[in-house]
């Protein structure tokens, strides 16, 4: 009911309606978006974590929460206003980066980084704005303690003698499980 008056003094009424209004009793569906479930780090690398959820209503908050070397989950973002994807907050993101000092001293506190190998579980948990709150499905990444880089044999690049005066190609193949950063030759 709604009740309007003019400068006059005169009023008019309105019609009285009725109004259902459903509680919002369906929790937020929060995902891990990255990184991918099996993805394999090693102890010095940076680990870009991200999350995302989904509301019937509005999402209010997104959290990313790791399972950590002293198996408790251990809060590793509250983000109380998660960047929103859609209008009205119903689709929002959050992210975060951690660095292979935090991924040590939070992940893999107390543990021998020369041997780790670690499987570290990750979930997201999403809160809307009514309070109803769910987790999202764990994401299981592996850890692991980064090996030195292997070389091949060098090998002359070609069948044909090296003659002493001349250029040589050899070849040397190098592998590392994350990145080789150079390789050199020494010649004696």
């Amino acid at each position: 009911w709604a009740q309007a008056q003019d400068t006059t003094a005169d009023v008019s009424d309105s019609e009285k309606s009725v109004f259902v209004i459903a509680a919002d009793d369906e929790p937020p569906t929060p995902a891990i978006s990255m990184p991918r479930p099996g993805t394999v780090y090693t102890t010095t690398q940076d680990i870009i974590i991200g999350a995302a959820a989904f509301d019937n209503v509005s999402v209010a908050e997104l959290s990313i929460h790791a399972l950590s070397s002293t198996d408790e989950w251990t809060l590793l973002k509250h983000d109380a206003a998660p960047a929103a994807t859609a209008p009205n907050g119903r689709s929002v993101v959050t992210s975060l980066l951690l660095t292979q000092e935090q991924v040590r001293s939070v992940l893999l506190a107390g543990l021998d980084l020369a041997t780790v190998d670690r499987l570290v579980r990750l979930k997201a948990t999403a809160k809307d704005i009514s309070g109803n709150q769910r987790d999202s499905q764990e994401v299981e990444i592996r850890i692991k303690a980064d090996a030195p880089p292997t070389l091949s044999d060098i090998l002359l690049a070609s069948p044909a003698p090296c003659v002493q005066g001349q250029i040589c190609l050899v070849e040397v193949l190098a592998e590392d499980d994350v990145a080789i950063r150079n390789v050199r030759l020494q010649i004696v």
